[in-house]
């Protein structure tokens, strides 16, 4: 529980600071990000989808503070729909990001 709060905090931190230097905004209101699974074991097929994001942006998915290589562009109504494989991680909650270096969205995974 302790290492899963660290992450946490961690990824809390690594946010923050990028928000300070005008890479993403903390609070990207409007944009969303729904994981299909939201649980699996490293190695997993992930899709991320949602919407909110302006039309024809590049998008890119993180996963905790790795980047997943995954990349898409959202539709003319700010949709998208992008696969990604969850990275050689440890067990326990990451979260996972969906951003275009002005707005981010955010949804859990669980490796277990």
């Amino acid at each position: 529980m302790q290492k899963r709060s660290a992450v946490v905090f961690l990824s809390t931190i690594m946010l923050l600071a990028l928000s300070l230097v005008g890479y993403i905004s903390p609070a990207s209101a409007g944009v969303s990000v729904t994981l299909q699974p939201n649980q699996g074991p490293v190695g997993s097929q992930v899709q991320a989808s949602g919407g909110g994001f302006p039309a024809n942006d590049a998008l890119q998915v993180w996963f905790d503070q790795s980047d997943t290589g995954a990349r898409t562009t959202s539709d003319a109504q700010g949709n998208y729909a992008v696969n990604f494989t969850v990275p050689n991680v440890a067990p326990g909650l990451y979260p996972v990001y969906v951003l275009d270096g002005r707005n981010s969205a955010s949804a859990p995974f669980t490796v277990g």
